[in-house]
């Protein structure tokens, strides 16, 4: 924790934006990962980790806080509204990586500028790619798929 306090720290510096997943490690020392929070341009964390992390106080909150739920799609928090992506119907080989995929997915949208709701998308697509394939690395979108997976339907929508 320290260690990754210290790289937050110099990132907020640098001005680079910063998108934290939260290992196992990082979520036992609660308290020093809150302090952090609101440093952070993103925080995407799944179901269990989020209510292991409790609710959030205003002067806590990151940016933005998205928060997964496998097969029971992801919901997206920020000043720009609130939204709810359904997961892409599909077949499910292996779970593995899923999340770290998702996470890929949602980061690579940000970085290309793009709104939320794609960014959402862009990460329910390629986490949905990579459940398809025994693997985690195995189905992980290329650009060149990403228009692809705009093109797929799925229903995405502003939640209170």
């Amino acid at each position: 924790m320290d260690l990754l306090i210290k790289v937050v720290d110099k990132a907020v510096e640098k001005e680079i934006k910063i998108v934290l997943n939260p290992g196992h490690r990082e979520l036992r020392d609660k308290e020093k990962l809150r302090m952090i929070f609101p440093k952070l341009k993103a925080l995407i964390l799944n179901r269990e980790e989020a209510e292991e992390v409790g609710s959030l106080s205003e002067e806590l909150k990151p940016e933005i806080i998205v928060v997964t739920n496998g097969r029971q799609g992801a919901k997206l928090y920020s000043p720009l509204g609130n939204l709810f992506a359904e997961a892409f119907a599909g077949p499910v080989v292996d779970e593995t990586g899923a999340g770290d995929a998702f996470s890929v997915g949602f980061v690579a949208g940000l970085i290309k500028g793009l709104p939320l709701d794609k960014c959402l998308k862009l990460g329910m697509a390629n986490g949905a790619s990579v459940v398809s394939k025994l693997g985690a690395k195995t189905a992980l979108l290329y650009e060149q798929e990403v228009e692809d997976s705009f093109k797929r339907n799925l229903k995405i929508e502003q939640i209170i």
